[in-house]
């Protein structure tokens, strides 16, 4: 905390919100995936998609939360040896650590429960809030209401 305080202005200002107003730790993940068009940024994108159910989160429960990165390599993923055994399945968002490598180029490093350690060099950072849309079950339409799990 003491290291991003002073880092903190240096980041792009969506990210520095993202980190303020939202936590992903055990939000269930998908990606990295590469996206090969400019369709979210005016760059090379990388996406990781959090499914935020069962999170616990009084803002924003039951959603999906894309963050979108601004590359101008892919992230470099690393297993380390000590997490070999870890369950792979539904990975999950565990912890992160956020530098600024060079001026105007940000590292945005993530540990996944599966083991994988993602390191994203970014220049560029976006992110949506997603709320997940239920059915009602009487009459099958689609609300904003919580996510009910069966």
């Amino acid at each position: 905390r003491t290291h991003y305080k002073k880092i903190a202005k240096q980041l792009p200002r969506e990210f520095h919100e993202f980190n303020e107003t939202l936590c992903l730790h055990d939000a269930e993940v998908f990606g990295p995936a590469e996206v090969d068009t400019k369709l979210f940024l005016d760059s090379r994108c990388v996406l990781i998609v959090a499914q935020c159910r069962d999170v616990p989160s009084d803002q924003n429960p039951d959603c999906l939360v894309i963050l979108q990165y601004g590359v101008d390599d892919l992230p470099e993923i690393e297993v380390p040896e000590v997490a070999q055994d870890w369950p792979k399945q539904s990975p999950r968002w565990l912890y992160e650590e956020v530098d600024v490598d060079s001026p105007g180029v940000f590292l945005h490093e993530i540990v996944f429960s599966d083991g994988r350690v993602v390191s994203l060099k970014f220049k560029d950072f976006r992110y949506a809030v997603a709320p997940l849309l239920a059915t009602t079950a009487s009459k099958g339409k689609v609300s904003r209401e919580r996510y009910v799990k069966l």
